[in-house]
């Protein structure tokens, strides 16, 4: 409780994540240390997308899935030269702001049967 004098027990996990050099930052007095170590213990580095390329046919599919159900449309799968064109995007943002693109939603979707009956994993 907040201005509460007492010590309370309490059972949590926090979640944080962040793009900036941390390390810099406490040593331009810009973020706390003793915070940073406290954040700091258990880490997990996840590269951008951009270096993370086979993790696109992934993506793919959970967001043909993920639409199939929101439009309720049968999408089957997208183009092969779609799959060609994400791979060789550079995806300078995160996933939800690549998500958030017409490559993912309005240029490459493909709302019927396959493409020439190729699947996924064949136009990779």
């Amino acid at each position: 409780r907040l201005g509460d004098t007492r010590t309370r027990k309490a059972n949590i996990r926090i979640i944080a994540s962040t793009n900036k050099n941390l390390k810099e930052l406490i040593k331009q007095g810009q973020f706390r240390e003793d915070l940073y170590y406290r954040l700091s213990v258990v880490k997990i580095h996840l590269p951008p997308l951009r270096d993370r390329k086979e993790d696109i046919p992934m993506l793919i599919s959970h967001f043909i899935e993920k639409y199939s159900r929101k439009y309720s449309r049968r999408i089957k799968g997208i183009t092969s030269e779609a799959v060609k064109l994400l791979l060789s995007h550079d995806f300078p943002g995160n996933v939800r702001r690549s998500e958030a693109t017409k490559a993912w939603r309005q240029r490459y979707w493909v709302y019927t049967e396959p493409h020439f009956g190729e699947s996924l994993e064949s136009l990779v």
